[in-house]
């Protein structure tokens, strides 16, 4: 077992610009007693003096705990938290994005939930959105999960099983799982190259559940998310949901692979035909919807990747049932 503690891991590329509120908010967590904190920042590939503004920034800030600053080369945001995972000293491994302020109590909240709830996984909460006053669109709220923003679970306590909706934005994974993971097969399918990291907190949700550790939400895990800069436009929502569409359609296949008895091609064809009808039925019902575009939008990038590039995708799924069917038979973990 790794020593009891929180690491907290912000993995980021060119974000001198944002990244000082970040470190300010984490500079004024309330500290766990008796419970060791560290901070790494896992610099990707950044070209803008990243590390050398976020290394000073803790110093202005009083380094109220240690700090490490580690170098990715590899672009991609999984490349990175594979470093930072890899690198963390202590059980709790936070993940951070550098637009994230959380909020004050964050770590005591962890705390006390793994002291309660040993068996969780994975946690998670959820982002308030923060807009300079003129910049929030008016369809922002509708759509606003989109944007790892809203409380998207009605309650607190573990998910029901099937349900992957941890944000990876202000989620706190355990070592030991992820040790767990990785050293049966387990390895991320998307945000591996450089560009805007997304899905990979779905697959790492899934695989998490598969070892028969829990997923957990807590809405007083929240954190403020700065969305201000002009980011947030209706043209970058469609794009974003093109781009999430496309990259989950390996969620489609680890599903199929989870119903795989045995390590058949022929089975995993049925199961994956199965799969397109009702990828297409949820489309045909979101097109029924109005003002319901960005859905309609994801729908079909996830049926049209499946379709267009499906020998790659039935082999996917061949290939993660023997890391699934690992994780699921071995039975040290939960002792």
């Amino acid at each position: 077992m790794n020593p009891f503690g929180i690491s907290i891991i912000i993995c980021i590329h060119n974000g001198a610009s944002k990244i000082t509120p970040t470190l300010k908010a984490l500079s004024e967590q309330t500290i766990p007693s008796g419970i060791p904190i560290e901070l790494l920042i896992i610099d990707n590939a950044s070209t803008d003096n990243t590390a050398i503004i976020a290394q000073k920034t803790w110093e202005i800030s009083g380094s109220p705990f240690p700090i490490k600053i580690l170098t990715e080369p590899k672009l991609g945001k999984a490349n990175a938290l594979k470093n930072g995972y890899s690198s963390a000293s202590y059980e709790l491994m936070l993940l951070c994005d550098d637009d994230n302020w959380l909020q004050p109590n964050y770590l005591n909240i962890v705390i006390a939930l793994f002291r309660e709830h040993p068996n969780i996984g994975l946690l998670g909460g959820y982002g308030k959105a923060f807009f300079e006053t003129s910049e929030k669109p008016e369809w922002f709220d509708k759509w606003e999960n989109c944007y790892v923003c809203g409380k998207h679970h009605r309650q607190n306590g573990f998910l029901a099983n099937r349900d992957y909706s941890i944000w990876g934005a202000g989620s706190v994974i355990t070592k030991t799982v992820w040790n767990f993971i990785i050293s049966n097969g387990f390895s991320f399918h998307n945000s591996t190259k450089g560009g805007k990291a997304i899905a990979e907190d779905a697959e790492l949700s899934m695989a998490i559940s598969f070892t028969g550790y829990k997923l957990y939400f807590d809405d007083r895990l929240w954190f403020t998310h700065d969305l201000r800069g002009g980011r947030i436009t209706w043209k970058n929502l469609i794009a974003q949901q093109a781009a999430n569409g496309k990259n989950n359609a390996i969620l489609c296949m680890y599903e199929i692979a989870l119903n795989l008895k045995t390590n058949s091609n022929a089975y995993a064809n049925y199961l994956f035909i199965k799969k397109t009808f009702e990828i297409s039925f949820r489309l045909l019902k979101s097109s029924l919807k109005r003002e319901n575009k960005p859905r309609q939008i994801y729908f079909s990038n996830i049926l049209k990747e499946l379709l267009f590039n499906a020998n790659k995708y039935k082999k996917i799924s061949l290939e993660s049932f023997n890391w699934i069917n690992k994780v699921k038979n071995n039975p040290k973990i939960l002792d």
